[in-house]
This record gives C-alpha cells, sequence and structure tokens, in this order.
C-alpha cells in the first residue's frame, strides 16, 4: 500500500529491500523460532504494551520527560533481556531444529518478498502515471480525446519507468499551460537523450 504514496519515488524499491535484508531480520527470525515459556510471553507482552503506550503518551508532555527516559531505558533493558533469553532457549533447543526446515522458514518470506516486487513496482508506476494524468488534466485540454492522445504518448515516452514519468511531471507537466505540447514532448525527448549521454 505504501507503494502508492504520494511521496514514493524511483529508489522506493531499493529501500524496501534494503530493509528487508537487515540485520533485524535475523534477530526477528530468532526470536520467533526460539520462543519462551507460554507463561512468560503471556506475562511479558501486555507489561511491554503498557509501559510503550505509557513512553507514547508522556513523549508529548514536556513535564514528564524525565520520567519517559526511564521508561525508554527500562524498554532497551527488556529487549536486551529478550535477546539474551532468545539466544539461551536457541542454544538449548537447536539440536531439536530441523535444518532444512528452519532455512525454508527463513527464506519464505524473502523469496515472496522477491516475488511481489514486480507487483509493487507497477502499483507505483500506476499511481505517478494517476498522479501525472490527473495533473495534467487540469492544466492542459479539457478535451477527453485529446486528453487520451496526450496521455498515450506521455506513455509512448516513458513507458515503464517510474524515473521518466516523476521528470515529465516536475519538470515538464506546468508547461502545458504555455507551450505546444509536441514542443513540450521534444523538450522532454532533448532532456532524455541528454541525461542518458
Amino acid at each position: 500500500m505504501n507503494s502508492v504514496a504520494g511521496d514514493t519515488d524511483e529508489t522506493y524499491i531499493k529501500k524496501i529491500l534494503k530493509d528487508n535484508f537487515k540485520l533485524i531480520v535475523i534477530i526477528e527470525f530468532l526470536m520467533s523460532t526460539f520462543t519462551f515459556n507460554i507463561c512468560i510471553e503471556l506475562i511479558s507482552i501486555p507489561i511491554v504494551i503498557i509501559i510503550m503506550t505509557m513512553s507514547l503518551i508522556l513523549e508529548h508532555k514536556n513535564e514528564y520527560r524525565s520520567a519517559q527516559t526511564f521508561l525508554n531505558f527500562v524498554l532497551s533493558l527488556i529487549g536486551f533481556l529478550i535477546i539474551i533469553g532468545t539466544i539461551k532457549v536457541g542454544i538449548h533447543e537447536y539440536k531439536n531444529l530441523n535444518i532444512l526446515n528452519t532455512f525454508i522458514s527463513f527464506m519464505i518470506p524473502l523469496i515472496y518478498l522477491i516475488l511481489f516486487i514486480p507487483v509493487m513496482y507497477l502499483f507505483e508506476l500506476w499511481s505517478k502515471y494517476e498522479n501525472l494524468f490527473v495533473k495534467m488534466s487540469f492544466v492542459g485540454e479539457k478535451e477527453k480525446n485529446i486528453q487520451r492522445r496526450r496521455q498515450w504518448l506521455v506513455f509512448k515516452e516513458c513507458k515503464l519507468s517510474i524515473h521518466k514519468v516523476l521528470l515529465f511531471q516536475k519538470r515538464f507537466c506546468m508547461k502545458i499551460l504555455t507551450d505546444e505540447f509536441e514542443t513540450i514532448l521534444d523538450d522532454f525527448k532533448t532532456e532524455l537523450s541528454n541525461e542518458n549521454k
């Protein structure tokens, strides 16, 4: 859903991939594989939620800044203890793991992510084209046939490139008010060829 947000750019997919290949992914996997006793889980989760909620409430009140700092320290300490506890549980239980099944369960989210990249890209591309075409309809010709023809000409030039769509939107869309559309397209083509040199 974030791929259709207005502030995404051509580096959005790279950011998603970078976020999903950080060290935290391995830590989260270990914490979900080597879990604590159910009683410990049932007691610790509500406590952490209450402390987090209190910290978020105190964040907006300057007079309680020291209390919020203390709660953040407690949350950090709990996080550290959970990581240490997970490592201890992992050391005791690693012999019970089937290495192949564990590897497969670790790789499934990454494979899903890689397979979903084209869908994210197409959603983002569709969003950028939609945004561009709406802007073009406000600043340009009001007749539908002319709008569709112009949209087709822009699509022929930009094709499946988010970078090109954003470039046209930022630098050439507003020129529709003052210049001929064919002149704008020629300038756009010139800029693309200069960019490729």
